[in-house]
């Protein structure tokens, strides 16, 4: 079976997904750098922003990885049926 090129829409998804996990990185290295200093009120309210950011964004890393796994699934499929 030869691999067929990944659809546009496909690696825009896969696009998203790299950039979402990029930002979650770099959230956690923040984040960990900020535990490191003793806490005031605004590294505290900038913390809880931070996880409140690094929470949504992980929704939206699992619902891309979904969509990418049932285009792959759809594409295999169509790719099947045409054999």
């Amino acid at each position: 079976m030869a691999q067929s090129k990944p659809t546009t829409s496909e690696v825009v998804m896969k696009y998203q997904l790299q950039r979402l996990e990029r930002r979650q990185e770099t959230d956690q290295a923040l984040l960990n750098l900020l535990d490191a200093q003793t806490p005031s009120d605004i590294i505290e309210q900038f913390k809880i922003k931070r996880q409140e950011r690094m929470e949504k964004r992980l929704f939206e890393i699992a619902e891309l990885r979904k969509r990418i796994e049932h285009l792959l699934i759809r594409e295999n499929e169509e790719w099947t049926e045409h054999e």
